[in-house]
């Protein structure tokens, strides 16, 4: 009888060594799972930061690409202002030197007939230069016409008759000064006139006479 109760107990402690040996090894992979559960949480979180930074680092290249485009833009909108400006300076140049070769004639005029705004156009005045590289006309103080009509120049002989010498447009007085061909030599004259006149011009003056002047 003690032998068989001996050898039960020898048996319920050995099953009480394997259930602890189980328990053991339980425990262990327990703590597996948790060391890989921490594992895994902590590669979610580093999955989590990464995912919050490449939104960020888009965003910031988002912003970074439209500051970008407006840069570029804002350049070419400088580089077509720079364009205009070198146009305009053009430009200035080539109407610098005809104002230039102007003074030079007007230097060099050998007749010069100085034009005076009638009682309708007092603030008007202008000369008409006559020299060795040709005849030139400069008025100012007089308005813009409309299109229909124009400005038209007339030379005066001694008789008093009119002679048609040239239309001079309907924004003659914007001009510094125009080039005029001449019916005849200034000296045949003896007085200048201009006057509104129908835009395709007259073959005597119809419209209100606004500038005169006499050669002296």
């Amino acid at each position: 009888m003690n032998a068989q109760m001996l050898q039960e107990t020898n048996n319920i402690a050995a099953q009480v060594t394997t259930q602890q040996q189980n328990a053991d090894a339980l425990q262990a992979q327990v703590a597996t799972l948790q060391t890989e559960k921490d594992d895994l949480a902590n590669a979610l979180e580093d999955a989590i930061a990464a995912r919050d930074q490449a939104i960020a680092s888009n965003n910031q290249n988002d912003d970074m690409a439209k500051q970008i485009a407006a840069m570029q833009k804002e350049i070419s909108a400088l580089q077509a202002e720079n364009q205009e400006i070198r146009s305009n300076y053009n430009v200035s140049l080539v109407q610098q030197a005809l104002l230039e070769k102007q003074v030079d004639a007007f230097a060099q005029s050998q007749i010069l007939i100085l034009i005076f705004g009638t009682e309708d156009t007092p603030d008007a005045l202008g000369g008409l230069f006559a020299g060795p590289e040709g005849n030139l006309l400069a008025l100012r103080g007089l308005d813009t016409l409309p299109a229909e009509q124009t400005y038209e120049l007339w030379l005066i002989d001694a008789d008093g008759t009119p002679v048609p010498a040239g239309l001079l447009g309907a924004d003659a007085p914007t001009h510094a000064a125009v080039s005029v061909e001449l019916p005849g030599a200034l000296e045949d004259f003896s007085a200048v006139a201009v006057s509104i006149e129908p835009a395709a011009g007259s073959e005597q003056p119809t419209g209100p006479i606004v500038m005169v002047g006499t050669r002296t």
